[in-house]
């Protein structure tokens, strides 16, 4: 059976219970470790390495990406929450930089994205961002209008994360 980490950073709480409810729907038959990257001592051992994180300017949040440069020799997954819609423009970005954020002697296996809750605080702050005013007003409006992931992406995020384990 192989050995699946998925190590996690969560400021509101959505990439965790994403990665929760995945990992439930995943059933038996599947050996993964759902940690805190803050947790995480060694990555010897691991077939898949998956980092999941909060999605900040269209890239991993800081302290996920400190963690993803130690991933070395791995095969290598993300997850990653996000105010806006995973089909839409800035997801595009996110998934079109994800690959650069493994290191090269990783093998990159993909990425899942789905919605996560902003911060109120934060989406409030939006409004004093230093942009024009319409790139603004679509920053705090995708804030506002954010919700949390919903069943249908847990299942999705689990279907992911089969299919790459499956093809390990």
């Amino acid at each position: 059976m192989k050995k699946i980490l998925i190590a996690y950073s969560s400021k509101t709480g959505n990439t965790l219970k994403l990665c929760k409810n995945a990992v439930a729907l995943l059933g038996d038959g599947y050996d993964v470790e759902l940690k805190t990257i803050d947790e995480i001592n060694t990555l010897e051992g691991y077939d898949l390495v998956v980092p999941a994180f909060w999605v900040d300017r269209a890239t991993a949040n800081r302290a996920a990406k400190k963690f993803i440069k130690q991933i070395k020799n791995k095969n290598v997954a993300f997850i990653a929450t996000l105010a806006a819609d995973p089909a839409g423009e800035h997801a595009a970005k996110v998934r079109q930089h994800a690959p650069s954020l493994a290191d090269q002697s990783n093998i990159y296996k993909g990425i899942f994205l789905a919605r996560g809750k902003v911060d109120p605080k934060i989406a409030e702050r939006t409004k004093f961002l230093p942009l024009g005013k319409k790139l603004k007003d679509r920053i705090y409006e995708s804030s506002i209008n954010s919700r949390e992931p919903n069943e249908a992406e847990f299942n999705s995020c689990a279907q992911f994360l089969k299919e790459i384990i499956d093809a390990l």
